[in-house]
């Protein structure tokens, strides 16, 4: 059986097979990195202020009412004490009544398991 392959067919074989060339080179940095000590950057943005070296840029928000932080991501799980310990120091609150994770990656869903408990 003999099929001709279109431009299409090339082109998504090529992507596929460079894809599974990269994998492993991924996979191999994740798993071979190390949680070291990190040190979380601060920049303020008027009465907010975007957590950096977590994993990803982390959004912090003192809520109005006064009882807690509302975070936007959590960074990475090996960073998630030092950066749910930086927020709250930061604002001077005990707890993070919010956390929104934009996406499911784990460098957007750390903090969930110390702030879900």
């Amino acid at each position: 059986m003999n099929k001709n392959y279109s431009r299409r067919d090339f082109l998504n074989t090529t992507a596929g097979a460079l894809g599974m060339l990269a994998l492993p080179t991924t996979l191999t940095s994740n798993v071979n990195a190390q949680p070291a000590d990190v040190e979380i950057n601060r920049m303020e943005c008027s009465h907010a202020w975007v957590f950096q070296s977590a994993g990803c840029n982390v959004f912090a928000l003192p809520d109005v009412a006064g009882d807690g932080v509302l975070m936007v991501d959590g960074g990475l799980s090996a960073h998630a004490d030092v950066l749910v310990d930086s927020v709250l120091d930061t604002f001077g609150k005990d707890r993070v009544h919010t956390l929104v994770n934009t996406l499911w990656h784990p460098e957007h869903t750390g903090a969930n398991d110390r702030l879900g408990a």
